[in-house]
């Protein structure tokens, strides 16, 4: 692809996100990176614990900070 072509799609592309006001996340596999670490015991139930994403935790703020809302479906 010639750097002309690049600059094309690049700016079709960010012409797109543009349009982007709202954005869905669930949060396993997008604030946990499916890692998760089961034994701990609670109340006499076997807990897992999910590891948070440092990667996810910077861009929710970046998101927020150019006005797009966001929404997380929680883990049931």
């Amino acid at each position: 692809m010639n750097i002309e072509n690049q600059i094309r799609a690049n700016h079709a592309a960010t012409k797109l996100a543009r349009t982007i006001s709202a954005v869905v996340f669930d949060s396993d596999g997008y604030l946990f990176p499916n890692d998760a670490v089961e034994g701990l015991e609670i109340n006499g139930e076997i807990a897992k614990l999910k590891i948070r994403s440092y990667y996810d935790d910077q861009g929710i703020p970046l998101l927020h900070a150019i006005g797009i809302w966001m929404a997380v479906v929680p883990l049931l």
